[in-house]
């Protein structure tokens, strides 16, 4: 895996291209900036190299003439690099390419800069984005667990482009991974405006049918099922800042919008037991 700021250092030399035209994407896939280490080869790795790795700096500049810094400019050093330093012959590498919706979105962009990267086809990497991302995995797994998932129309918040709904949030009592959705979840609907929630180790959800917004809380010990709900009720809206967002907290303003509950069902279990919701 090579470092972003050096891939075309390294390709454009070779004549090779960061872009492949059949798929959009490049073919020389990023780095999430997560790795697993064997601790006795690190050890010996770290032995001989008395714990010296290479070290780097990538200026950040604030536009393209490259003559002002958009940050501070750091010494750095790369995971990725760590491979270098292993002398081992016996040793091995290999890396997992995951599809980019559950494993990669991170928040590291204002808004302006957002909207210029979204100019260019690239992910804004903004508040709004991050948190849509997240909303838009759990769609996912939702679709995978058999229920029938309508995406909202893309909508723009201070030029930045993103999926508002539906809005599908898992505590980690709830689920985790996959996995825990395929087996706590099957069939239903959810519509594009609504809302769910869901927090408890032992909930089950089946057909549900959701145009609107839902929580659902359990404690420990409580085991529940909602079976065959309906629920539709005029639910929870993302909309615009009102003013421009001058006066907005700043979570919201580096959003460019609000989230407003207008009704929602609360269905909370709080007590241990075996309970089964149907209406």
């Amino acid at each position: 895996n090579v470092e972003y700021n050096e891939v075309q250092s390294i390709l454009q030399p070779a004549g090779l291209s960061d872009h492949d035209e059949s798929t959009g994407q490049s073919p020389y896939p990023g780095n999430t900036n997560q790795i697993i280490l064997k601790l006795s080869t690190y050890i010996s790795a770290l032995t001989e190299s008395q714990g010296i790795v290479p070290e780097f700096v990538n200026p950040k500049y604030a536009d393209d003439s490259r003559t002002v810094f958009l940050t501070p400019t750091r010494l750095e050093s790369m995971m990725q690099d760590y491979p270098k330093l292993i002398t081992d012959p016996d040793a091995k590498m290999s890396f997992v390419l995951m599809e980019r919706w559950i494993s990669y979105s991170p928040v590291k962009n204002n808004i302006k800069q957002g909207v210029a990267l979204s100019e260019k086809g690239l992910p804004p990497m903004t508040a709004s984005t991050g948190e849509a991302d997240l909303y838009a995995a759990n769609r996912e797994l939702l679709r995978l667990a058999g229920m029938q998932v309508t995406d909202a129309s893309t909508a723009s918040f201070g030029g930045v482009p993103i999926l508002p709904g539906p809005r599908v949030i898992f505590a980690p009592s709830f689920a985790v991974g996959c996995g825990d959705v395929l087996h706590k979840v099957s069939g239903g609907k959810l519509s594009a405006r609504s809302t769910l929630i869901v927090s408890g180790a032992n909930i089950k959800i089946q057909n549900l049918d959701l145009d609107g917004t839902l929580i659902v809380r359990a404690v420990p010990g409580a085991h529940v099922v909602l079976k065959d709900l309906t629920v539709k009720n005029r639910g929870w809206a993302i909309e615009l800042l009102k003013g421009g967002g001058a006066r907005a907290p700043e979570e919201l303003r580096v959003r460019g919008y609000q989230l407003v509950k207008y009704e929602q069902r609360v269905i909370e279990f709080t007590e241990p037991g075996d309970f089964v919701c149907a209406t």
